[in-house]
């Protein structure tokens, strides 16, 4: 399931009470991706931030 994050309450929630198992970042050209992986009450979770041309989309996925 995947949903895009716009709450910065819900971001914040989720990066404060969740272990950061890995991270992971890929460039190409204007375009970067940054990718969390979160672990929170036995349930995995990966955060992807992307910038392109330097707007931002946050897209969670469970």
């Amino acid at each position: 399931m995947e949903k895009l994050l716009r709450n910065p309450d819900e971001i914040r929630r989720l990066l404060t009470d969740a272990y950061i198992e890995g991270v992971e970042v890929v460039t190409n050209g204007r375009v970067a991706e940054i990718v969390l992986y979160l672990k929170r009450d036995q349930q995995r979770y990966r955060i992807a931030v992307y910038a392109i041309d330097g707007a931002l989309s946050i897209v969670l996925e469970e």
